[in-house]
């Protein structure tokens, strides 16, 4: 029996996009967490001192997206913001803990085939004891690559990077002769 939790999450949400660019988020959870008898040891540091963890939590979420390719980007601006609330009130768990998480990212064309970015992450916690469970810091695979062993949590992060990109090929655009329109 190598299962140490067992997690059961119900997930609701809404999505708003009011142009090509803005976007927003309003998303709902309900989370019941089940520590196994091998955690109980430690459920203060995991589960916030609860061996069922019940509670709900809700999430808002706007993306301002103006870069030229999501993949790829070369020119533009990225900007998105969040705030979660784990614990309303409504089930008899404790949890209480608010997040706030943002990110930011320009790409800029200098000369010549040379490109610039520069992007900061930060995020921050509403309280300085957070369970192990609701802990997200740099590393688990967002916004720092190649770094899985090395996660760092804390109540506050925040990671800034620089990038400089040369273009080495530029791209070509062609129009089909069977389609006449210049959308295509």
């Amino acid at each position: 029996d190598a299962i140490l939790i067992e997690t059961i999450n119900i997930h609701g949400e809404y999505t708003r996009r009011d142009n090509l660019y803005f976007k927003q988020f309003l998303m709902a959870d309900y989370f019941d967490i089940r520590g196994k008898n091998e955690i109980r040891d430690i459920k203060h540091e995991y589960l916030a001192g609860e061996d069922n963890l019940k509670f709900m939590s809700i999430t808002y979420m706007f993306k301002n997206d103006h870069r030229d390719s999501r993949n790829y980007p070369l020119m533009g601006y990225y900007f998105d913001a969040q705030l979660k609330q784990s614990g309303l009130g409504i089930t008899k768990s404790k949890v209480n803990i608010s997040r706030i998480t943002t990110n930011f990212r320009k790409y800029h064309y200098i000369n010549s085939g040379w490109y610039v970015a520069a992007g900061m992450y930060a995020q921050a916690y509403s309280t300085k004891d957070i369970p192990f469970y609701f802990q997200d810091g740099l590393g688990f695979n967002r916004y720092v690559r190649s770094y899985e062993p090395y996660v760092i949590l804390g109540q506050f992060s925040g990671l800034g990077k620089v990038l400089l990109k040369y273009q080495l090929i530029k791209p070509k655009i062609h129009t089909l002769p069977l389609i006449k329109l210049e959308k295509f």
